[in-house]
């Protein structure tokens, strides 16, 4: 009885592998590469459609001619990032404004010039 249900196991196994994989490594691969591609995808996605919200709100736009307050910059980026979300705002000189989540530190210094959207890991 132990030996069947063992061979059972394996067997079930055996066929989820196959049917999550495929039948060869290269399946594999185009497998895994293609979940890899879509999910880096869908972030990128997401970050674009937060910073255009961004672009757009009034509390973020606001802080720039000084007629909203930074602390609710701060409010408004925490209530529209992810639990896994870390965003900054810069002035135009390159100095953080408003964050929220926990931040990487920035080495490539760009000039600031105009309104750019970019992602650091």
């Amino acid at each position: 009885m132990g030996l069947s249900a063992a061979l059972l196991v394996l067997a079930i196994g055996f066929a989820l592998e196959f049917q999550r994989f495929g039948g060869s490594n290269d399946a594999a691969i185009a497998r895994i590469r293609s979940d890899v591609q879509a999910r880096f995808t869908s972030t990128v996605e997401a970050t674009r459609e937060m910073a255009r919200a961004l672009a757009t709100d009034r509390q973020t736009v606001g802080a720039f001619d000084g007629t909203v307050r930074i602390r609710n910059v701060f409010s408004s980026l925490a209530e529209r990032a992810g639990l896994d979300d870390a965003v900054t705002i810069f002035d135009l000189a390159g100095q953080p404004l408003a964050w929220t989540g926990r931040p990487s530190e920035i080495f490539d210094r760009r000039p600031l010039d105009r309104p750019e959207f970019f992602v650091d890991s």
